[in-house]
Parts: C-alpha cells; structure tokens; sequence
C-alpha cells in the first residue's frame, strides 16, 4: 500500500469526523437513542465512510489521541452499519450473536484499515483497551439500551479526552448505572464493570476510587470522598433490547 503523509491522514480524519457527526446529528437522538430507520435509508453514506475515509486510513500511522477518537467512531458506525442487516430487530442477543450457527457478531464484523482488516472484538480488545483508558467503555457502543449513550457527533482527536471524561460523568449521571445504598454503604454498578473489572482497578477499592472521578459534583460531595469505603453489593440488570428510537418495528 502506497505510504499515507500525516498531513493526508490529518486531513482524512477532519473529513471522516465531519461526515459522521452529520450523519449523527440527524439520526441519534439527544439520549443517545438510534433512529435505524433513517439509517437503513442512508445505507450508502454509512458506506461511504467505510471505502471512502475509514479504509484509506493506516492505523499504524496514528497518534494516540487520534487512535482513540478514529477507533470509538469506526466501532460504533460498525455496530450501527453491522447491525442494520438483522433489523428490524428487538435484541440483539436474539437475532445478531448467532454463535450456534457458526457466526458470532462481535467477531465476524469487520471493517478495512489500509492493509489490515479487525473485527468489532479486534478493534475494542486489540487496540482499545489497550490504551489503558477504561473510560472507552463509556464510549463503545454494542446496540443494546443499557451501553453508553452514543453522542450526536463524532469523537474528534482533538478533544477526545474532554469528551470521554464527559461520557464517563453522563453513564455515571443514571441510576440504570450506578445505584448507591448510603445507609449500607453500598453501591451496584453497571455490568460492564463486572466484565471489564480489571481495566478499572484490581480490586474493588480501587475501581470505586476510580468511579469516584467520574461522579457529579453533588454525588461526589455526598460520598465526601468515601467511595471506596463503600462495597460494591452487585450488578444492575443489563438491558439488551436495541437502543432504537422507536419501539414500532416487530421482531
């Protein structure tokens, strides 16, 4: 493959961001909600992305920052993209994780970058987490109504570690997140930090600690610093029906 200049791969990702964040101001709702509808009609521009940006753009060649921002967006435009041949759809455990039959959804979606080729599991455990940044998993998003809020923009690498540190004060923002008992001192989290326990810290004190950087201020005044005093007593339920706009398809 022909080299790619910084300068080029600079001015790739300002496009790429600026062609997605349209897309999104127009079919994700303010809560974060996916309108799969006006996105089965614009199949085209997704792919555009895909040939057009996201395949002329080596990821060896990226900076840190850029990484991060270029790889939460090319994730969640793959969910989205991916997710649009099984819909309409309720869940997507029901329909997409077909592991039975030989296809497994996180590990059979793939996008091209340059010469190489990651699936959606690639491109969160490969590369994403490995940046060492839990707050990734306030950005990813999988389809279902209990991930992330997914935002009306797109992650742009100049800014991403304002914007992550946003996502991560927002998922914390929700009781289907994080639901305190004071009088017990007790806290149930999210599942996905029961699957991902080890990227916020390697035991629980330490992932409250971590938590405790992400509260609102008001919360954070509350617990007076004392999260990590607190134990953590479970899991709130993971709600897997699609993060869709609009309940009326049928499944």
């Amino acid at each position: 493959m022909k080299p790619v200049s910084a300068d080029e791969v600079n001015k790739t990702l300002r496009e790429f961001e600026q062609k997605w964040s349209g897309l999104a101001a127009l079919h994700i709702s303010p809560e974060g909600f996916v309108d799969y509808e006006g996105f089965e009609s614009r199949k085209k521009d997704l792919d555009i992305l895909f040939n057009q940006y996201i395949s002329r753009i080596p990821i060896k060649n990226l900076q840190p920052a850029q990484i991060k921002a270029f790889l939460i967006n090319v994730y969640n435009i793959l969910t989205i993209r991916g997710l649009l041949e099984f819909y309409p759809i309720k869940s997507i455990l029901k329909k997409v994780d077909r592991t039975r039959l030989g296809f497994h959804y996180w590990k059979d979606t793939f996008a091209r970058f340059g010469d190489t080729t990651l699936s959606l599991d690639e491109i969160e455990h490969q590369y994403l987490r490995k940046t060492g940044d839990p707050r990734i998993h306030f950005a990813i998003v999988c389809g279902a109504r209990s991930c992330p809020k997914l935002l009306q923009t797109a992650y742009r690498y100049k800014d991403v570690e304002n914007q992550l540190q946003e996502q991560a004060k927002d998922f914390f923002s929700s009781a289907r997140n994080v639901r305190f008992e004071h009088e017990l001192q007790v806290v149930y989290l999210s599942e996905l930090l029961n699957w991902f326990e080890q990227d916020f810290g390697s035991n629980s004190k330490e992932i409250l600690k971590r938590v405790q950087g992400y509260l609102d201020e008001g919360t954070a005044a509350q617990l007076s610093g004392q999260l990590s005093e607190y134990a953590i007593a479970g899991y709130v339920h993971y709600d897997w029906s699609l993060n869709e706009q609009t309940s009326s398809k049928k499944d």
